[in-house]
């Protein structure tokens, strides 16, 4: 769209001229018409002031309703050409922007909710429309496509079942369920779910590289037929629906290699490494280029200050409580525990983070050590962490943080969302484990979502959950 030597990039060109054009001379016509408007409403009030005078100073008496009327419509006392300018200009250059956004394809990136907020966006503050601006906005938007591509295909699917928190969910024979999409009467209700249905099938258009409308709605609706509730079956280019008298829908993916370029576009926007629920025979396969080592930077993405409070809200430090940090990074869960008046010994792997945690001067002690080829010399009372999420490390990270904890201790850890939902041993066990040992006895499950993008300002958009873990009075 934005190569410069493409047929694309010089239509493209010509049309932002020729729409700044048309939309200049629309502009100049409304200026016009509101100068004239402005002027006539002058003469009327001069008109207005003559016929008082002739009147003697009487006013008009409104007797006659249909003159009266008449009469009022030459007099609008507060007109103002400017502020009738800008209203024209705000409700013209809207328009431009979403013409030229569908022109240039760019809604086609992106999903129901992003396309809603864009709208949004344009209503509340719009951009003044020339060239300049035009070209910046969409050579932004061209740099940003990939990314919003990627964002809406995971909210997308991330907004349909938990599962695709984490792509991990997101496989062949995985069912989706749209609760509701049909009405009591047997008709397709318009709102979220019909939306969720044509961005589904817009996702799959695009990653076949097929241009043109979506069909899946369309079929619904020529194929479900009658005036009353009934389950239905229909086969498109992309997906099976099953439609039930409740008026649920059931999808399955009928194509296996668009289905792995969605799982990949998903694992790209998370930024995992290897996805969670494959065996490394299957990662090989997926993510060829991937080598089955420590991710960049040993998985290290420090706790932004959100994730910090979050983590931190209803963990009780008393004074003089010993804390254990055993991934500690930059130091930010570490420094909080200190301010809630933690003792805390800090681990780190990355000698340079090592030696700032050091000359803060804060800590008991700082060891520049693999937490898996450390063992420290005491128990604690807490343990807080966010351990590198790649090939289930988080779960091996917290079950060896879990035997240094004292009886009685509470243990706080981020971890990748897919935990939920991974059918690895690793993570079946990991779960019953959690649920066990859950702080929280009411009710609750033992993991706690993160706000979706938690840890984007650090450079990956993975979705994380927290668990809170407390170890028994009596060993075990």
């Amino acid at each position: 769209m934005f190569d410069e030597t493409s047929e694309t990039a010089v239509a493209f060109r010509k049309t932002i001229a020729e729409t700044c054009r048309e939309r200049n001379a629309a502009l100049s016509a409304y200026r016009a018409a509101a100068e004239a408007l402005d002027a006539a409403y002058d003469l009327s009030k001069e008109a207005a002031a003559l016929a008082l005078r002739a009147s003697g100073g009487c006013e008009y008496d409104g007797t006659d309703h249909s003159r009266r009327d008449h009469f009022a419509k030459l007099h609008r006392d507060g007109f103002d050409p400017a502020r009738s300018m800008e209203a024209a200009r705000k409700a013209l250059d809207a328009r431009v922007w979403t013409h030229l956004t569908d022109f240039a394809g760019i809604d086609r990136l992106m999903d129901a909710e992003a396309k809603e907020a864009f709208r949004s966006d344009l209503l509340s503050d719009v951009p003044e429309i020339t060239e300049d601006t035009v070209r910046a906005t969409f050579q932004r938007l061209h740099a940003e496509a990939g990314m919003i591509w990627k964002r809406g295909a995971a909210n997308v699917f991330s907004s349909l079942d938990r599962r695709f928190r984490s792509h991990n969910g997101f496989k062949i024979g995985s069912r989706i369920i749209l609760d509701r999409l049909f009405n009591d009467s047997g008709f397709m209700e318009w709102g979220r779910q019909r939306d969720r249905l044509i961005d589904i099938e817009r996702i799959f258009y695009v990653l076949d590289g097929r241009e043109g409308c979506y069909s899946i709605v369309d079929r619904l609706h020529r194929e479900r037929s009658g005036f009353q509730p009934h389950q239905s079956e229909h086969v498109s280019d992309y997906m099976k629906v099953r439609v039930f008298k409740n008026g649920n829908a059931h999808l399955w993916f009928t194509r296996d290699d668009l289905v792995r370029k969605a799982n990949l576009t998903l694992a790209e926007y998370y930024g995992d490494v290897i996805p969670d629920g494959m065996d490394e025979r299957a990662a090989k396969d997926v993510f060829r280029d991937v080598k089955l080592t420590p991710a960049k930077r040993f998985g290290f993405f420090p706790s932004p200050p959100e994730v910090v409070t979050e983590l931190f809200r209803s963990l009780h430090i008393e004074e003089g409580a010993s804390v254990l940090e055993p991934s500690a990074g930059t130091g930010n869960l570490a420094r909080r525990a200190v301010e809630r008046g933690g003792i805390v010994d800090c681990i780190e792997i990355q000698p340079h983070l090592a030696d700032e945690l050091t000359a803060e001067g804060v800590y008991r002690s700082v060891t520049c050590a693999d937490f898996h080829s450390f063992t420290p010399d005491r128990l604690y009372d807490v343990i807080v962490m966010n351990p590198p999420f790649d090939r289930g490390r988080d779960i091996d990270h917290i079950m060896r943080a879990w035997s240094f904890l004292k009886p009685g201790g509470q243990l706080v850890s981020v971890l990748h969302a897919g935990i939920e939902f991974s059918e690895t041993m690793k993570a079946v066990a990991f779960r019953k484990f959690a649920e066990a040992h859950k702080t929280c006895r009411w009710g609750r499950g033992a993991f706690e979502d993160l706000p979706p993008a938690s840890f984007a300002s650090v450079g990956t958009y993975v979705n994380a959950v927290l668990v809170r873990l407390s170890k028994p009075n009596e060993a075990g």
